[in-house]
């Protein structure tokens, strides 16, 4: 295991741990941070004037100059003062001038719900920390609903640089990367972590998910991160899952790295396909309409479906019917090999997707359903000697194809 990188402590509190307030230089970050408003504007929950203070809806109908914003920030500041210096006395916290001004540009942003417990305030309280432990803890409160904004983002980097190095410009000290976590049908604690770039990442975060143990964070390239990476870029990484019952066990012609493994290794552990009674997968072979009816419909959430008539699949027939992805004299034969414009209109459909992408994006496919499931990330199409992206809408498509295609489905 990599050693944990930046161990950092706070100073030792004296007896009575001396009050603090924002200094000219912490007010000055918060004003370039905020920017000025003459005008009252709605700033997402709520309507702010001059650097960002909060108003009411009606106030200040004819604007502010910024002499009169300036006393607006600092009266707002020194009730957030008040909240955050007995917040310190509380838990016996000494901090440096550069630290406060950090805590309270923090503060003025967010508001002084933070004081009541989070991961920051665990760390405060603690007084050790590693610099990543730090700004991942300051930089996961970055969202704007449930998305990030980079702007806050970039705001909590200046910040924990002041706390960490007393920068109050983010020039003169460390530089942080972010590392962005998909739970890939798991659970992460948060979805985003900051680590300072050029030294190894130590120790990265875990995930969790039913019926799998964690393998790992993989990049969108397929590189597969370690504790020893170095931090040399923001990324984005994915949770890879080892199963109980590897495919490559169950079916002698699966082999782990191949292509299609991931999507045939969960989708048969979570009994969305199955094998023949040779052992075997059979990836280079053809999907029948009934196979991929039941792919489709149990990746995206259905239930098992009975049969309802000679064949297994009719329930699944019936089902897509009674949803209106297809009509039944569409599908006459679940023996047969169906299409891949088939497979695009029935998961499109399902999952409601709609095409906005242009029509240039398929050589020989203009419908709707390819597009959207493009658009998705669920198919990519194949590109031609003349460097050209096909779909192929009216060819089969085989089991190791439609297994990635089923796969990206279920983990949408």
């Amino acid at each position: 295991m990599a050693a944990l990188c930046g161990l950092f402590a706070l100073p030792a509190a004296a007896d009575e741990t001396p009050r603090l307030t924002a200094s000219e230089a912490g007010i000055t970050f918060i004003k370039n941070q905020e920017g000025f408003s003459a005008r009252r504007v709605w700033d997402y929950t709520q309507y702010s004037i001059g650097y960002g203070t909060v108003c009411s809806a009606g106030a200040y109908p004819n604007g502010i100059s910024r002499e009169e914003a300036d006393k607006l920030l600092r009266a707002e500041l020194y009730k957030m003062d008040d909240k955050l210096n007995a917040f310190m006395t509380k838990h016996n916290i000494a901090l440096s001038q550069a630290q406060y001004d950090a805590l309270i540009s923090f503060t003025y942003n967010l508001g002084v719900a933070w004081l009541s417990g989070c991961r920051l305030t665990s760390l405060l309280t603690a007084g050790q920390f590693t610099e990543a432990e730090f700004a991942s803890a300051l930089g996961v409160w970055c969202h704007a609903g449930t998305k990030i904004h980079y702007g806050v983002l970039e705001r909590r980097i200046r910040e924990a640089q002041m706390f960490l190095y007393g920068d109050y410009t983010g020039k003169e000290s460390k530089q942080f990367r972010y590392l962005l976590l998909s739970g890939n049908g798991g659970t992460v604690d948060a979805d985003i972590y900051l680590y300072p770039a050029g030294a190894p990442y130590g120790t990265l975060p875990s995930a969790t998910r039913q019926n799998r143990s964690f393998a790992g964070w993989m990049t969108t390239g397929g590189t597969l991160l370690t504790e020893e990476t170095v931090v040399a870029e923001n990324l984005s990484v994915s949770a890879r899952w080892a199963t109980a019952n590897p495919a490559s066990k169950a079916f002698s012609d699966v082999k782990e790295g191949a292509w299609y493994y991931t999507g045939v290794d969960e989708l048969y552990n979570d009994k969305v396909i199955s094998g023949y009674a040779d052992g075997t997968f059979r990836p280079n072979g053809t999907v029948t309409v009934g196979e991929a009816l039941k792919m489709i419909l149990r990746a995206c959430g259905d239930p098992e479906q009975s049969a309802s008539g000679a064949h297994w699949a009719t329930g699944y027939r019936d089902l897509a019917v009674k949803k209106g992805l297809v009509t039944a004299a569409e599908l006459p034969d679940l023996d047969a090999r169906i299409s891949r414009y088939m497979i695009a209109k029935l998961a499109a459909k399902r999952l409601g997707l709609t095409a906005t992408s242009p029509n240039g994006t398929f050589a020989d496919a203009k419908d709707d359903y390819s597009l959207a499931l493009h658009k998705a990330g669920i198919v990519q199409g194949t590109k031609g000697a003349d460097g050209r992206q096909y779909f192929f809408p009216d060819q089969p498509i085989s089991r190791a194809e439609i297994s990635a295609i089923v796969y990206r489905i279920k983990n949408r």
